[in-house]
């Protein structure tokens, strides 16, 4: 009833400490999950919107993110997972 109810999750009297705390430990894990994920899709909004080219490689060059603005300047059509010339 009370995951049905919206709830993430609940813990019936008598509860013990250590399930307790597992639990509660375990919530926040995943709010600190979702918060990073919410900040990712951000600043992937803002590097999309942007008018400056922005590339995001990898230690080895290879393009991992490409905006609009650095594919249009650089003539790419798919800039994911390219090594730049």
């Amino acid at each position: 009833m009370h995951l049905e109810a919206g709830s993430d999750d609940f813990i019936s009297k008598p509860f013990d400490k250590v399930e307790l705390l597992a639990r509660v430990k375990s919530l926040l894990r995943i709010s600190y999950y979702r918060n990073q994920l919410d900040e990712k899709k951000k600043l992937e909004t803002v590097i999309n919107e942007m008018s400056d080219g922005v590339i995001i490689c990898s230690p080895d060059w290879v393009i991992n993110e490409i905006n609009a603005s650095a594919a249009k300047y650089l003539n790419i059509i798919e800039g994911k997972g390219k090594k730049p010339a």
